[in-house]
């Protein structure tokens, strides 16, 4: 049995975790590292229009990735002996593994169908959507950037140092949390929905395993898929058109609770097979006025650039 260690006097028997003003702190971190690092690249798109574009990207998304997730929380675990076990990394039974894998193809379909639905509201709205489905290079490189990075630096930081910070809040808190600040990160307003309910599955799985790895590997086969079966392609029809009107939305709406409840099927099976903590019920800790006020700023730094997103899907910029 892995070591633990008494967090503070008022979580006794838990294993050690992040405080909330480490989380807070990190998130805007990254926050802010996101916004820096898009100017960035529209600077040196500018700078040097001949300059491949890929590559500038894959560069910034490396720099991204281990500069402002992977090298903070692997500090900040360094200096505190422990804390890798209150972010849970450790084995994760083989079967739980195996149906997180399944969950992962699960989610792809739900993101397709939930995705679909969203765009198409915005369309309805008003929003100017680019109906290409961009062609993506599957290379060995855009899956090590794309998919393995981000399964590694991403879970890092939300499922292990947010989520584990945010259990002092209470467990179901913290897997709203973690969820709803993962999508907020991501910065897009097309992706939203996705991304809020990738993050809440990635939560409860790690939860429900007991283990981060968990996360790792179904983001990482949720990543990787997405990246081998995205290809090109454009209409001039609009996107509703191209569903079928309103019975390709009500298909759609039937199809994403199918793969709502295989997800969540899944996820339960983790659940009933994982490793979870059985932790004595604990006082929740009050959320301190520093930490507050730091998280704030890092959601006022994502929503500045969910407001050019929006101004732009409308046509205003």
């Amino acid at each position: 049995m892995a070591q633990r260690y008494h967090m503070d006097a008022d979580f006794p028997g838990w294993p050690r975790r992040p405080t909330l003003e480490a989380a807070a702190a990190l998130y805007f971190l990254a926050c802010v590292g996101r916004v820096a690092l898009n100017l960035a690249g529209y600077l040196v798109a500018l700078a040097f229009p001949g300059l491949d574009g890929q590559g500038v990207n894959w560069g910034l998304n490396l720099l991204y990735q281990a500069g402002f997730l992977l090298l903070p929380v692997a500090r900040y675990c360094q200096e505190r002996p422990g804390m890798g076990t209150g972010l849970r990394l450790r084995r994760c039974p083989p079967l739980a593994l195996f149906l997180c894998a399944l969950a992962a193809v699960a989610a792809l379909f739900l993101a397709d169908s939930l995705g679909t639905l969203w765009l198409v509201l915005l369309e309805v709205l008003g929003a100017r959507l680019s109906l290409a489905a961009p062609a993506m290079d599957n290379g060995l490189m855009a899956l090590l950037l794309s998919a393995l990075l981000p399964a590694v630096c991403e879970e890092l930081m939300f499922r292990g140092m947010i989520l584990s910070a945010w259990e002092r809040r209470g467990s179901r808190r913290a897997l709203v949390m973690s969820g709803l600040l993962f999508a907020c990160l991501h910065g897009s307003v097309e992706g939203f929905p996705v991304h809020l309910a990738l993050g809440l599955a990635l939560g409860a799985l790690v939860l429900g395993s007991g283990s981060l790895y968990a996360g790792m590997l179904f983001h990482l086969l949720y990543n990787g898929l997405s990246l081998v079966l995205s290809g090109g392609g454009q209409t001039g029809q609009t996107l509703l058109a191209q569903i079928g009107g309103l019975q390709g939305v009500w298909t759609l709406l039937a199809r994403t609770g199918l793969y709502g409840m295989v997800l969540c099927g899944l996820t339960w099976g983790v659940w009933a097979v994982g490793d979870s903590e059985n932790a004595p019920p604990q006082p929740r800790q009050a959320m301190p006025l520093s930490a507050i006020v730091v998280l704030a700023g890092g959601l006022v730094t994502t929503l500045c650039v969910y407001l050019i997103d929006l101004l732009s899907l409308w046509g205003v910029l």
